[in-house]
């Protein structure tokens, strides 16, 4: 299980999951979702299963035709899109 850090791009090499997401994320600018299916089409990366965690603010991409895996949304706020499965949750309050 890999992770991938993208917003408006892939933001860093894909990277090994080690059972726990890190306390800082890359990025933090203006949010496309199909970069990171892109990216991992181009580097054929083995996937059968995505879970994107996100706001769900940013483009309502339309499944693209190569996505050939199940796509689960987990988002605190709003669905980014009307394919794969969508769970929401409530989002934690940041530390400070």
């Amino acid at each position: 299980m890999f992770v991938i850090e993208s917003d408006a791009m892939v933001q860093k090499p894909h990277y090994k999951f080690k059972g726990k997401l890190p306390e800082e994320w890359s990025g933090n600018g203006g949010t496309a979702f199909l970069p990171a299916f892109e990216y991992i089409k181009e580097n054929k990366l083995p996937c059968s299963l995505l879970i994107y965690l996100t706001d769900g603010y940013g483009e309502n991409p339309s499944k693209p035709d190569y996505v050939n895996y199940p796509v689960i949304w987990v988002t605190t706020q709003i669905p980014p899109a009307d394919w794969g499965r969508v769970i929401t949750i409530e989002a934690t309050p940041e530390k400070g």
